[in-house]
């Protein structure tokens, strides 16, 4: 029978911003830390990976190349269908959350039994006598201690359950505030990475009684979650509209937006978008269009 190690996961993180960071090492030690602990690279036994910053999706390709023995968490707003690695979606559910670590735990354990299960064909077998074998009974011992340790872990799993709610709570509200804060007008505080893309043109359209209104604007710099756009025209703070950028080989790609700030002497304008464009970044990549990032 194989015996299952007690000790937490080892799990190391990456592809995430320093303040996500910190918040999930915080949940990690105050949800999870009888189920997994923090570990450096060379010592971890599973990764975490956070992929909703544009390089991740490359930094993933590298970890499953640089370590595909080792089973790899995946978080994110977006659906992620492979077999590499365990899925788990943003926000964090803890019973979802803590079953990707038990899973990964059992893999990391299985493959460490089949290891020592290969070391104990190789070593010589002890015979017994009958009359020994009906002496000793390790099962009947084993049912036992088995029984009190599945209790305790019972109990202790239903406290850190309570707490873990909380701190979820915590955790969603502390993102919220995080992009909130990331937004805000700010000299290059946002830790969302913006791209200078050349040749964007594009063009809003704001709701008016009568129908909308078009606008021609240049766009200066672009992330996932917003833009910071040129528009002569003189618009209002938290105005709804649709920013529409025009690729070529392409469809129109339509966002809703909202102004958050607004620069009337350079007639400089920053939008938020209603939702994370991934996609848009990706699709302005593939466009091979002239780029840096700020």
């Amino acid at each position: 029978m194989s015996r299952i190690d007690p000790s937490p996961l080892k799990v190391s993180l990456h592809g995430m911003s320093s303040r996500m960071q910190k918040m999930m090492e915080g949940y990690l030690s105050l949800v999870c830390n009888d189920i997994a602990l923090l570990a450096n690279d060379q010592d971890s036994q599973a990764e975490i990976v956070d992929l909703d910053l544009p390089q991740s999706r490359t930094l993933l390709k590298e970890r499953i190349a640089k370590s595909p023995s080792k089973p790899i968490i995946v978080i994110s707003l977006y659906e992620v269908a492979s077999s590499e690695v365990i899925y788990v979606k943003k926000p964090l559910v803890v019973s979802v959350f803590i079953h990707a670590l038990l899973t990964a735990k059992k893999m990391v354990d299985g493959k460490q039994t089949s290891q020592s299960e290969q070391l104990k064909d190789k070593s010589p077998v002890i015979l017994r006598t009958s009359g020994q074998s009906a002496k000793y009974k390790p099962e009947q011992k084993s049912r036992k201690k088995t029984s009190s340790r599945s209790s305790t872990k019972r109990k202790r799993r239903s406290r850190r359950y309570k707490i873990a709610r909380e701190a979820t709570k915590l955790l969603s509200e502390m993102s919220a505030v995080e992009e909130i804060t990331e937004l805000q007008p700010h000299k290059n505080q946002r830790e969302t990475v913006r791209y200078i893309f050349e040749g964007i043109e594009g063009y809003i359209k704001v709701k008016t009684l009568i129908g909308h209104n078009d606008h021609a604007i240049n766009v200066l710099d672009i992330s996932s979650k917003g833009a910071c756009i040129h528009c002569t025209t003189d618009l209002k703070t938290q105005l709804k509209l649709i920013l529409i950028i025009n690729l070529s080989d392409h469809p129109e790609f339509k966002i809703n937006a909202r102004i958050i700030r607004k620069n009337k002497k350079k007639s400089c304008y920053g939008l938020v978008f209603d939702k994370h464009y991934h996609d848009l970044i990706d699709l302005l990549f593939e466009t091979a269009l002239p780029y840096k990032m700020i």
